[in-house]
């Protein structure tokens, strides 16, 4: 018993339910073959267990024949499949499948398991498996040609059944040219069911028009002679199908007579495809003799059996060397497991997938080919070799590699990351586009001089002495291969870089096996910025399209490298103008500080004293014109912070619901004395109905008190000064000041709301003012705007600001001081400066509160181990340290109050002292009046 072929049976006699699945799901996948689709054919399924065990039996006999149950199996398949309406070839093409199924697929599924089921052992398996099929093929078509026999029993059942049962066409026609009969073959050819075509006229059916006329003609002959040129012969006519295609058919007619009247049966054949492959063979001869492509065959155990002059030229072996030779020649050693591939699907009848590889040549050079294999067979459908057709495709191939490239650099330079992040995918990229294994990117520095920024090596090369030595080498300007491409503009293709004198690192070159090189400028609109170096291991032949690409791509990056120098550039411009406008900011803050500093005793002094009712009425005014200029020095400081602020988008709004009309009741307060002191007349006229605004309360009364006091400042004694407000739009409210001063010279009016622009010849003040407004008002979303008939005819300016609806809002306005019962406070006063603490003191103290007064931090904390007190009024800027400890510190030992005294008045100084404990924070210079009363806001008392 032969061991492989007793193991294949036991196999097949174990796997029944997966040979049944296998083979259904074969049958349902050949629409062609008669109820493939509802599976009528269950006899067969049925059968198949016992089909299985005799061919199991028939392989243990090493394939010899045994007890064979013939008319079983010759029923199922054969006296079933006729009755079930089969034609011939719908029976054998169903016995293929099942031989497939078998000898096939199931014999790969059990060599997969078993190793030694060799290519012998397999080849004698099927052998016996188509021997098999073959005695079962004949004995079903046997049974089948019998029953067929039986049907055509009749004539009219034999007319029948050669009408229903044969392949060609045969369509059956009267005298009159009209269809009698139609049979499936017709049907299936011309696409006409019978039920449409019988009775019709055949000319109108499927004769193409031009011939229509001479179809007449001929049946008009026929019928007057009893002679016609087409009867008895087989002719090539064309036809038509029900769809309009045109098609070509062989016809042969034969006449007869029925009931003394002419019928013609004429017999058509489809041979559209077969003139088709005729000339189709035709062409395919003289394509391969002339073709460029490499048209090979090859039989099953992988020796060459022709070879055309495409393949010669792209392989280099000539028909007479080649042809005998293994297919393995041409194929690199890596890549063999291809061709093994390829051999176990020819083998199974399987066109195998086009795909594209690498070949070599008889020089030795390695090839890239597309390449498409398909089995050749034989007259009886057996794969006895494979064509192969290969096309060199190594051309195509470096384009591809080169626009992908392209479009690779394309992307890496218009990306945002670093030099030092793209340098190295750049190297590696262009380096990729052919067999480079080094790469260099040298960059020209201030001085002229080349350094490496990058190096790239391709993975598995041994060039590390070359990379170090690269990266070590400064090159001067001009030296070097590198320099003279950068000084050039141009690359350079160097064939051998150890035997070129220019090359200066030739020796450590030739040490670690490099030859040819290429180098090309980094261009920029401002000339060469740097070079890229490429080397491999090959003595190089000049590539021109190659060198034609590096000069684009040498472009690309060096606008991408001269972008990423501006954009470093920039950034150390931006930083240095960050670190100037910061230093700008604490400029100004240290100068606010400085400045508000010293004010702060004047003013608290002069007002204390102004308000002395003993006191002279002329110098208790003097005093008070120096309050109202230590007042005006403090309002220019402000101003100049608050410029700051806007300009640099820092200048934050506490946005609440407000009454205009009281905050500009306010602003009219605070310069109603300066308005009866120049004994000017003031007129206000407040009828706006909707006088509700979101807005920062403290800014927009900053707006309207610069408008009054720039009013009261140019007009002159006597003159007058209008206010009033009106509905300005639906949704808005307007406000209008006006003066009969000296005006507005037309010259000045379109820089009047600019930083330091005055509207007059006055030098007091810095011109902020006005800029001030106009950017608060807009930002609350507001317009402000002037108008004067020029100098001398006075001024007008208007804002408008958008209202809310309702009166009486939550918020609105500004709420008048809280009247607190007076009680006295132990307070702790922190201030350095000498002077300050002495006002500041001798004040606190006539106001009936008892002052402890200490100068640093230390002094502060030690006072409060020892003394309990009920507020701490405290400078931030101490000597030892800051007013935030002494906050702290009181804060940890009760729950007194603090308010921050400062020169700093920015936004961030004020949430600082807020984040430290701090109640309120004052600004200085302060006057008695401001410390009164934020000491009753903050404590009650």
């Amino acid at each position: 018993m032969n061991a492989p072929l007793a193991e294949l049976a036991d196999y097949i006699a174990g796997h029944v339910d997966w040979i049944t699945e296998a083979w259904v799901g074969a049958i349902e996948r050949q629409p062609d073959i008669h109820s493939a689709d509802d599976l009528t054919h269950r006899q067969v399924v049925d059968h198949l267990p016992s089909l299985c065990h005799d061919l199991a039996d028939r392989l243990r006999s090493s394939g010899t024949a045994t007890t064979f149950s013939e008319t079983e199996h010759a029923r199922a398949h054969g006296i079933h499949r006729w009755e079930q309406g089969y034609r011939l070839d719908e029976l054998i093409r169903e016995a293929g499948i099942i031989r497939h199924v078998f000898a096939v697929e199931c014999v790969d599924a059990f060599a997969q398991g078993v190793p030694e089921f060799d290519a012998r052992a397999r080849s004698e398996a099927e052998t016996a498996i188509h021997r098999f099929f073959d005695d079962m093929l004949i004995a079903s078509a046997r049974q089948f040609a019998g029953e067929q026999q039986k049907a055509l029993g009749s004539s009219e059942q034999n007319t029948a059944a050669i009408l229903q049962s044969a392949l060609d066409s045969i369509v059956v026609i009267g005298e009159d040219g009209r269809v009698i009969e139609w049979n499936p073959a017709a049907e299936q050819m011309f696409g006409f069911e019978r039920t449409d075509a019988v009775g019709k006229e055949l000319a109108e059916l499927i004769i193409p028009p031009e011939f229509r006329e001479q179809h007449h003609r001929g049946m008009a002959h026929y019928l007057a002679t009893g002679e016609g040129p087409l009867l008895g012969r087989r002719v090539e006519v064309p036809a038509l199908r029900a769809d309009g295609t045109s098609i070509l058919v062989e016809l042969a007619i034969t006449p007869y007579r029925v009931d003394g009247k002419a019928v013609f049966t004429a017999y058509l054949r489809d041979i559209t495809q077969r003139l088709a492959g005729e000339q189709a063979l035709q062409r395919l001869a003289a394509v391969v003799e002339s073709s460029n492509d490499a048209i090979i065959s090859k039989d099953l155990d992988g020796s060459i059996t022709s070879w055309n002059e495409g393949a010669s030229r792209i392989f280099g072996y000539t028909a007479q060397e080649i042809i005998g030779k293994p297919i393995t020649t041409l194929i690199p050693e890596e890549r063999r497991s291809e061709e093994v591939d390829i051999i176990g699907k020819i083998r199974q009848g399987e066109q195998a997938a086009h795909y594209e590889t690498v070949r070599r040549r008889k020089d030795g050079s390695l090839i890239n080919v597309s390449l498409t294999v398909s089995p050749i067979k034989d007259h009886n459908g057996s794969v006895v070799g494979a064509s192969k057709i290969a096309r060199d495709i190594s051309e195509r191939v470096q384009h591809e590699k080169r626009r992908e490239a392209q479009y690779a650099i394309a992307t890496l330079t218009s990306g945002e990351d670093s030099l030092p992040e793209t340098a190295p995918k750049i190297l590696e990229t262009i380096g990729n586009i052919s067999e480079w294994i080094f790469g260099a990117l040298w960059l020209r520095q201030p001085d002229d001089s080349l350094t490496c920024h990058t190096t790239w090596q391709r993975p598995g090369s041994d060039v590390g002495e070359f990379d170090r030595a690269t990266r070590l080498r400064v090159l001067a300007s001009g030296e070097g291969i590198p320099g003279k491409v950068i000084q050039s503009g141009k690359p350079a293709w160097i064939p051998d870089v150890v035997v070129d004198s220019n090359f200066t690192r030739r020796e450590v070159a030739a040490f670690n096996g490099l030859h040819g090189a290429l180098l090309f400028p980094l261009t920029s609109p401002g000339g060469s910025n740097g070079a890229i170096e490429l080397l491999g291991s090959s003595i190089a032949s000049p590539d021109p399209d190659l060198l034609r690409l590096v000069e684009a791509l040498g472009i690309q990056v060096g606008l991408y490298i001269e972008r990423k120098h501006t954009e470093d550039e920039l950034h150390r411009q931006k930083d240095a103008a960050e670190a100037a406008n910061q230093a700008k900011d604490r400029f100004l803050a240290a100068l606010s500080h400085e400045l508000r500093t010293p004010l702060t005793p004047v003013l608290m002094w002069a007002c204390a004293t102004a308000a002395d009712e003993t006191l002279d009425p002329e110098l208790r005014e003097d005093i008070r014109m120096v309050c109202r200029n230590v007042e005006l020095e403090a309002r220019l400081i402000d101003d100049l912070l608050d410029l700051t602020r806007i300009t640099q988008g820092k200048l934050q709004l506490k946005l609440q619901t407000c009454d205009v009309h009281l905050l500009f009741e306010h602003a009219l307060e605070i310069v109603r004395s300066q308005v009866t002191l120049k004994n000017q007349t003031l007129f206000a006229d407040l009828k706006a109905t909707n006088h509700q605004i979101v807005g920062d309360a403290t800014r927009i009364q900053q707006v309207f008190w610069n408008l009054l006091k720039n009013a009261q400042k140019f007009t002159p004694e006597t003159g007058r000064i209008s206010v009033r407000s009106y509905d300005a739009a639906p949704g808005a409210v307007g406000f209008e000041v006006s003066d009969t001063g000296r005006g507005i010279d037309p010259e000045l009016m379109p820089k009047l709301f600019t930083a330091f622009q005055q509207g007059g010849s006055s030098t007091e003040g810095l011109g902020l003012g006005l800029a001030i407004c106009k950017a608060i008002v807009e930002m609350h979303g507001g317009k402000i705007s002037a108008r004067s008939d020029g100098v001398g005819a006075g001024a007008t300016f208007t804002v408008e600001l958008s209202t809310v609806a309702g009166q009486g809002l939550e918020g609105s306005g500004r709420s008048k001081p809280t009247a607190h019962p007076w009680r006295k406070l132990r307070i702790l006063m922190v201030e350095d400066h000498e002077h300050t603490a002495l006002v500041m003191s001798r004040l606190l103290r006539r106001a009936g509160h008892e002052v402890v007064a200490a100068n640093n931090v230390q002094s502060a904390i030690h006072t409060l181990r020892f003394t309990k007190f009920d507020l701490l009024v405290s400078d931030l800027g101490l000597p030892d340290g800051n007013g935030f400890q002494v906050m702290r510190e009181l804060a940890r030992r009760s729950d007194a109050k603090g308010i921050a005294v400062s020169g700093y008045g920015m936004d961030e100084d004020v949430a600082q002292s807020s984040a430290a404990g701090f109640s309120a924070h004052l600004t200085k210079p302060i006057s008695p009046e401001q410390l009164t009363q934020t000491i009753q806001d903050v404590t009650g008392a």
